[in-house]
This record gives structure tokens, C-alpha cells and sequence, in this order.
């Protein structure tokens, strides 16, 4: 694969194994195929239910890896967009075959292509893949990736299914039977065709015409499939030799496969007597996992992986949505406090950068950890926010706020220096009187001289915040401060006056507003939907569990929203 050497991918970030294959595997969407798809697209790997033994150049594969000749392979198809991964993982140069020893499992630096490539073998003719390749920089554990597009394009199953469910316009169940029998019949004409049948089909056949209908979009597959239109009759490719397997055999054998997942997809409308289990699709990623080793990861405590949706900015997380936060970290949405933790230690001692503790690529990390940090109220993450501050690291939404204060909205931080800043801090502090305000001031310039790594301008922050704390008026004010620093004020949206009252009095409670805060944790709050729970004598409907969890949940982001003001 022409990828370079190995140890050149340990230039690349690497992640978490859990993350590999939950996330970054589910994100790699290749070129060919970003015009058609949403640009939040995430694979969902599916395979036939039941499969025969599986080898390289086969039809079919189970959703468990095999064993294939010293090395493993899995093989599964996005049921969405229809792209097809395969993984080949070999023992070669591997010191633990499969998970790493220890709880964090492995550090995997991964190579995935965007662009196609394309293979110039003799026997097998020209095929696009996007290769990949990725291996653990502590054990040694490797893998060849490849994920191919799909033969028929997503966009051709929907002119299909559109052309079966508007003949059927009022019985969109029938819709459905047709489009899967459709499907069910292209898919069986490619499977005979790639076993060397040479019977053509019919245009004419009454049969034919019942189940494929030979429209445009049916057509239109058949075409790619290879079939040729002669006069009435559709004649099957040419596959050559089954045991050495022909870009044409290999096509069909491939588009085979699509055309069952599709079908399988499409008859789970359908009621379940009419389903076929032959073409019974089921999630493939667990398969995955286990094949990589990544199934040992600490998870949080009743956490479900991949369900959270946050914009970090209670913490100063300011626009680094959550998920793109764990991207940077590279751990999957369920890890443990524990291991995002080691996963931003880890970062870090990997970083080959000029600046790996203070540079662009520092800032992005601990911008990330301060937004996973205040969406989960983790004490053990907020500790380690709290060391990188004492070390002079501040979020980028806070240095944007504090030379918002300081400037005003129409000048950022990369636009002024420290001489400027110093000065127009000096006007500002002459111009107010409030003893408070100066503070605010005061804090301003310091979170400013550590956003531009200036010493000489946090010791003179240090200087001015100590010369302001120490007058008079501060001294007589300690025990106002922390109610001067809740958050006052609610939008009243209509007669809301009472209730925005009654809100702000719970989260000026620190007992109530950190346990709400901790909603997610899987610890701190009942969160799974139980039926029984009772209130006094009475049993609980699941809407009542489900509003009240609901309630819980907006209650949270409600006190976010005050945290961060």
C-alpha cells in the first residue's frame, strides 16, 4: 500500500482504539462520494445475517471477524451510503496480537486516504479504493484498511424505491413489496451471473416484467451490473474463470452484496411474516471492536456511547462543540473521566510540534478538555483544567471575552500586542470607579497575558490585581463577592416572572445546582427508563419518567447557559 513507512504514521495524532472504531472509522467518506451525502454522514456497518465462509475474494462475510490464513479479516458495508470497509489485520511485527495489556487499551495513529486509488494488477484490472492503514504505537498491533465506494450509488436505489412508491400512491405498502422485489430480483441476476450463468433475460418475459419492470432506474442498474440490452433481451456479462476472479466477476459479487443489504433494509417496512431471512442484515461494528481490541476501554458509569450533543461553553469551552472535542482527544463519547484524561497526557507527550505545551495544537486540546469537562461536571477533568491554568493555559473563548471587555467587539486578540494592551488597560481602569469593575478588569488583563504567553505582562496583572484587592473597599466586601458573581436576570417570555424566580433561587443553591450539573454522569441521577417507580403509593407512567428525565436534562442546560454568562 503506498502509504510510506509505518513509522511515519506515529507523526500522525493518534486516538483512543474505542474511538477508531466507533468514530473515525463511521467519519471516512471518501471523495467520491461527499456530493451525495449529508456532511454530517456517519457509517453504520451492517452485514448479512447469515453468511457463508468467508475468504478474501468472496461474496459474503458474518459480522464476527475469521481467521484467513495466519491474518484476520473483517469485511461490512455502510446500509446508508453502501460503502464497503475491509480490515486485514496481520500478526506481522505485532508484539500483543490483539489489546494492549493495559486499561487504556490501544493509542492507535491511523493513514485514511480521501482520495481513490487505484490498483494497476493485471488479473483484477483497475479498482478504486481509498486505503488506509493504522497501527498501536505501544504494542505494535497493525492493520491495512480499505474502503471502497459502492458499484451502485446510493442515489440510484432512491430513483428505484421513488418510481415503485408513486406507482403505488395510495398503497405505499405495495410500494415497498415491489421495490423489494425489484431488489430481491437484480440481486439474484447478479449472483447468477457471477456463478457463470449465460441465460439472458427477456424483456418480454410477463414474469420478468412483473418483478423488474425495466424501467429507467431498473435499467439503469442492469447497465451497471454489466448486463447488455440486445434487441428484447438482456444478456449477463462475461465472468471468466471463478477462480481468478475478473474486475467483472469481482463487481458483481460486490453489487450483489448492495443489493441484498438494500433489500434488507427495505423489507423491514414490510410485516414480518413477508420478511426474507436470506436477506436479514445486522450491525457488523461489534465484530469490529473485538477484532481491534477495543472493547477493554474504561467507560463511564451508565453512560450510552455517542448520545450526547453539547456546545462546551459553561467551562470556556466557547465554540469547540463537544463532539469536535472528543475528536481532538480522540476518545469515544463513553469513555471514562479516567482515560480522557490519559488521552490528553498522551496527546501532549506526542506532540513533535515547536510549542507542544503552549502551541496552536496545545490550545486546541485544552480548549477541547475544558468543554468535555463542563458538559460532564467532572470533578477529576476539572482538576486537570485547573493545572493547565496554573500553568497559564486559557480557553480561547475566554481570551476572546476578555479583550472583548477590554476593546471592545471590533478588535481581536491577534490584532493588538502586549505594549497596546498594557495601555488601553491603564485608560479603561482610570475611566471606572467600581471597585468590582477594576477587579473584572484586573482579571481581564491577566487571562490576556496568558493568552499571549507574555511574563512580563502577567506579573504586572499580578501586580494590579493585588494593588486593587488590597484597598479598603475590597477588604470590606469578601462576603458580597460571591453573591455579586451569581448570574441575575431571566428573559421573562410572558407571565414567566415567577417561575424565572423560583430558578434562579435552585441554582443559587450549590448542593442542587452541582448535582443538576452532574446529570449524564450515570452516578449521580437515576437516568435509565424503569417502569415501576413509584410516587408515594402510585406507579409512575413511562411519560411521566420520561418527562421528569427531560426536565432534569433541561434544567442542566438552563444552569449551563447562567455558568457561562
Amino acid at each position: 500500500m503506498a502509504i510510506g513507512s509505518i513509522d511515519k504514521l506515529h507523526n500522525m495524532p493518534g486516538v483512543l482504539g474505542g474511538y477508531f472504531a466507533k468514530v473515525q472509522l463511521s467519519s471516512w467518506v471518501p471523495d467520491d462520494l461527499t456530493s451525495q451525502l449529508s456532511r454530517d454522514h456517519r457509517h453504520t456497518w451492517v452485514s448479512k445475517k447469515t453468511a457463508e465462509a468467508s475468504t478474501i475474494g468472496g461474496s459474503s462475510q458474518p459480522a464476527n471477524p475469521e481467521d484467513i490464513g495466519g491474518s484476520r479479516l473483517w469485511r461490512a458495508h455502510c446500509r446508508d451510503c453502501l460503502c464497503r470497509l475491509e480490515l486485514v489485520v496481520s500478526a506481522d511485527g505485532c508484539t500483543a496480537q490483539n489489546e494492549c495489556v493495559d486499561k487504556e487499551g490501544h493509542h492507535i495513529h491511523a493513514h485514511l486516504a480521501k482520495e481513490s486509488e487505484t490498483s494497476s494488477d493485471q488479473t483484477l484490472g483497475p479498482e478504486a479504493a481509498c486505503p488506509g492503514r493504522a497501527r498501536c504505537c505501544k504494542c505494535g498491533f497493525a492493520v491495512d484498511i480499505k474502503l471502497q465506494p459502492p458499484i451502485i450509488e446510493p442515489s440510484m436505489f432512491r430513483a428505484l424505491e421513488n418510481a415503485r412508491m408513486t406507482a403505488h400512491q395510495h398503497h405505499p405498502t405495495q410500494g415497498v413489496r415491489d421495490y423489494v422485489a425489484t431488489t430481491k430480483s437484480l440481486c439474484a441476476l447478479s449472483r447468477n451471473a457471477a456463478n457463470g450463468e449465460r441465460r439472458p433475460t427477456k424483456t418480454t418475459n410477463e414474469k420478468a416484467r412483473g418483478l423488474l419492470r425495466f424501467d429507467a432506474p431498473c435499467n439503469h442498474i442492469l447497465e451497471i451490473l454489466g448486463f447488455e440490452l440486445v434487441g428484447d433481451e438482456f444478456r449477463p456479462p462475461v465472468t471468466g474463470d471463478p477462480q481468478r476472479p475478473t474486475l467483472v466477476l469481482r463487481r458483481l459479487r460486490r453489487a450483489s452484496e448492495e443489493l441484498s443489504i438494500m433489500t434488507g433494509r427495505a423489507q423491514r417496512r414490510l410485516p414480518e411474516k413477508e420478511r426474507m431471512a436470506s436477506h436479514a442484515v445486522v450491525p457488523a461494528t461489534d465484530g469490529l471492536v473485538a477484532m481491534l481490541g477495543s472493547s477493554s476501554y474504561a467507560r463511564r458509569p451508565g453512560a450510552l456511547a455517542l448520545s450526547l450533543a453539547f456546545t462546551g461553553s459553561g467551562g470556556g469551552g466557547g465554540d469547540v462543540e463537544l463532539e469536535s472535542a472528543y475528536r481532538v482527544l480522540g476518545a469515544p463519547e463513553d469513555a471514562a473521566d479516567s482515560l480522557i484524561s490519559w488521552a490528553y497526557t498522551r496527546l501532549a507527550d506526542e506532540d513533535s510540534s515547536d510549542e507542544p505545551l503552549t502551541g496552536p495544537w496545545a490550545q486546541k486540546r485544552f480548549d477541547a478538555v475544558s468543554a468535555v469537562s463542563a458538559a460532564r461536571g467532572s470533578d477529576e477533568l476539572q482538576k486537570l483544567v485547573e493545572a493547565e491554568q496554573m500553568r497559564g493555559m486559557v480557553t480561547t473563548e475566554n481570551a476572546r471575552l476578555a479583550c472583548r471587555a477590554v476593546f471592545g467587539d471590533s478588535v481581536g486578540l491577534d490584532d493588538v500586542d502586549t505594549s497596546v494592551i498594557r495601555e488601553v488597560f491603564v485608560a479603561r481602569l482610570a475611566e471606572v470607579s467600581s471597585q468590582k469593575t477594576k477587579l473584572e478588569l484586573a482579571n481581564h488583563l491577566s487571562v490576556l497575558a496568558c493568552a499571549k504567553r507574555d511574563q512580563s505582562l502577567c506579573e504586572y496583572a499580578a501586580d494590579v490585581r493585588a494593588t486593587v484587592e488590597s484597598t479598603p473597599e475590597a477588604l470590606a466586601a469578601p462576603k458580597i463577592d460571591t453573591w455579586l458573581q451569581l448570574p441575575v436576570g431571566l428573559n421573562n417570555i410572558g407571565n414567566t416572572c415567577y417561575l424565572n424566580c423560583m430558578l434562579q433561587c435552585l441554582f443559587s443553591i450549590a448542593p442542587v445546582r452541582h448535582a443538576v450539573m452532574r446529570y449524564g454522569d450515570g452516578a449521580t441521577w437515576n437516568e435509565s427508563l424503569v417502569l415501576g417507580r413509584r410516587d408515594s403509593g402510585r406507579r409512575l407512567t413511562e411519560l411521566e419518567i420520561k418527562q421528569a428525565l427531560r426536565f432534569v436534562q433541561l434544567l442542566k442546560q438552563l444552569f449551563e447557559s447562567l455558568v457561562s454568562r
